[in-house]
C-alpha cells in the first residue's frame, strides 16, 4: 500500500522533521550518523497517492528508512529505524608492550605490525600470553659439583 503525499507530510511532522516552505513543503532531519533525511511535497498534491515508481525512492533514499514498514510505524508516532550504516571502530595504536614483543621476540616487520588491526590484536595478545605462560627450560649441568 502506498501513502498519500499528506501522509508523507504527517510522517515527517510526527518524526520531528524541520519543515520549511517555499515552492514546496520541504522536510529535513539530521540522523544520528550526521546524514540528512529529507523529502519534499508539492503544494496541492497532498490528496494524491505517491506514484509506485516514486514511493521506494521516497522511503528508502530520501527518508532513509530501514524498511517500508518503518514509514507506517512512524506515521503512528512510534520510534522508527533508519538505514544507518554501522560506524567503523577507530584504529587505536597497539600497546607498547605488544609492539616490543612483535618486534623483538616474533621478529615481525614494521609492515606486518602496521597491518595488524585492533581486532586481530586479541589473537596476537593470546599468543603472547601463551608464550609467556610456557615453562622456562633451564639447562642443568650435571658435571658441576658443589664443593
Amino acid at each position: 500500500m502506498r501513502p498519500t503525499w499528506e501522509q508523507v507530510r504527517q510522517f515527517c511532522i510526527a518524526q520531528g522533521y524541520k519543515e520549511t516552505r517555499s515552492t514546496h513543503y520541504f522536510y529535513t532531519k539530521v540522523l544520528p550518523d550526521r546524514q540528512s533525511s529529507r523529502t519534499m511535497v508539492s503544494f496541492g498534491d497532498e490528496g494524491k497517492t505517491v506514484p509506485s515508481e516514486m514511493w521506494r525512492l521516497v522511503w528508502k533514499r530520501q527518508l532513509k528508512l530501514a524498511t517500508e514498514e518503518e514509514f507506517w510505524k512512524g506515521l503512528g508516532g512510534l520510534t522508527i529505524q533508519y538505514e544507518i550504516p554501522p560506524t567503523p571502530e577507530p584504529q587505536l595504536p597497539l600497546p607498547e608492550y605488544l609492539l616490543r614483543h612483535l618486534r623483538g621476540v616474533l621478529h615481525w616487520t614494521e609492515e606486518r605490525i602496521t597491518e595488524t588491526t585492533r581486532r586481530s590484536t586479541g589473537v596476537v595478545e593470546r599468543v603472547v600470553r601463551a608464550r609467556a605462560a610456557r615453562p622456562v627450560k633451564t639447562l642443568v649441568r650435571h658435571d658441576c659439583v658443589d664443593l
